[in-house]
């Protein structure tokens, strides 16, 4: 661990490198309670995540966590990735985070800039040995209302934005205000028909441990059929991604809710569809869905989805999103909340590559937001995956 001295608009910052997340938890789950953050900055997520899913691939942790007059000020929880020479940080998580943003005390969060911020990754590149650069994917520019402090690096547009809609308690006002009058005559219909053709309609939130486990074997089988279809790698195959979303997901020993919630949409006794998701903070963040391929000309998805809003309207929730990539479903209900990558090199070498993954997501931009060079790279991916 290391440990050194900044000045953050008069305030004196101590900032701590670890290595190992059990020497931060007590810290971590305290700050998070009052931070500015997201779901997916929570130690409950990226904890597990780490044992299941970082580690087997080689990522060490790198947190930095800053403390003002005694105080927390912010955790960055970073990843230490290797590619031959290459020695990069990244937020951890990876994919599996559909947003990164840190920690923040709302007193200094605002005094945050890239004057600040420079020394302080300069400290974490020296506490780890070196490392040529920091990179930085799929930050939103705001959080809760709050500006990201690293908006101030240079800057492009992620390849996808996220999608995402404030909730008010009072749904029905809020589903006509976001869905036309026929869309939401055609999915009332739709359930009509799917209750009539196979049985009564049931939203469940699973919370016996069997009846989670039946959910969950649901889910995996269906996103499995979903990527086969696609055409595309079942991401859910690769080492520890089943143990670590189960572990997140299920009911744990002492009774307590698990940090993922599953909602699955029953019609008869068959699982139609799924959804899960984290809460923290008054925002519930979609990770995943699936739905039974007989049912998909009733659009079970977005029946469930709409169970889900309305749940976390009553529940008290302040916003929603629906993660990544742009899908009809989302636009129905949400708006773009336009994400940032960053690149900030600590050596040539950090330039060259900075240089490099600038090129190379900025093809990925284009491609992902012109319909026809899509719709291509789409039909390629699924011919390749398919040789």
């Amino acid at each position: 661990m290391l440990q050194v001295s900044a000045n953050i608009a008069g305030n004196a910052v101590k900032l701590r490198v670890f290595d190992r997340f059990s020497d931060l938890e007590a810290e971590w789950k305290a700050f998070q309670e009052t931070a500015v953050t997201t779901p997916y900055q929570c130690y409950e997520w990226l904890e597990p995540w780490h044992r299941h899913v970082g580690s087997v691939t080689g990522i060490e942790p790198v947190l930095a966590y800053g403390e003002a007059n005694g105080e927390p000020a912010f955790l960055w929880p970073f990843g230490l990735q290797r590619s031959g020479r290459l020695r990069t940080c990244e937020w951890m998580g990876g994919k599996q985070c559909n947003y990164n943003f840190g920690l923040y005390s709302r007193s200094l969060l605002a005094e945050l800039d890239t004057t600040s911020i420079r020394p302080l990754l300069v400290s974490i590149a020296d506490a780890v040995g070196g490392i040529d650069g920091f990179e930085l994917f799929n930050q939103p520019l705001t959080w809760n209302g709050h500006a990201n402090p690293f908006a101030g690096f240079e800057r492009q547009a992620s390849p996808s934005p996220c999608y995402r809609v404030d909730l008010t308690p009072d749904f029905d006002a809020l589903e006509v205000e976001r869905r036309s009058k026929r869309s939401i005559q055609t999915l009332r219909r739709k359930a009509r028909k799917l209750a009539a053709e196979h049985g009564d309609l049931r939203f469940v939130v699973p919370t016996d441990p069997v009846d989670y486990e039946t959910v969950f074997e649901a889910f995996l089988e269906q996103r499995a059929a979903r990527f086969a279809v696609m055409g595309v790698h079942n991401i859910l195959t690769d080492t520890g991604m089943t143990d670590f979303l189960r572990e997140v997901s299920s009911p744990q020993s002492d009774g307590s809710a698990p940090f993922v919630s599953l909602h699955a949409l029953l019609a008869g006794d068959r699982i139609c569809a799924t959804y899960s998701g984290l809460t923290h903070g008054g925002q519930y963040s979609c990770f995943s869905n699936s739905i039974e391929e007989e049912f998909g000309r009733f659009s079970p998805g977005e029946i469930l989805l709409r169970d889900v809003i309305e749940t976390h309207c009553h529940g008290g929730m302040n916003a929603l999103d629906l993660g990544m990539g742009t899908e009809r479903y989302k636009l129905s209900w949400c708006d773009p909340d336009p994400l940032f990558d960053c690149f900030i090199p600590m050596t040539l070498l950090g330039g060259l590559q900075k240089t490099r993954m600038q090129t190379l997501l900025a093809v990925k931009r284009t491609i992902r937001s012109t319909p026809h060079l899509w719709s291509v790279a789409k039909a390629v991916r699924k011919r390749l995956n398919r040789a």
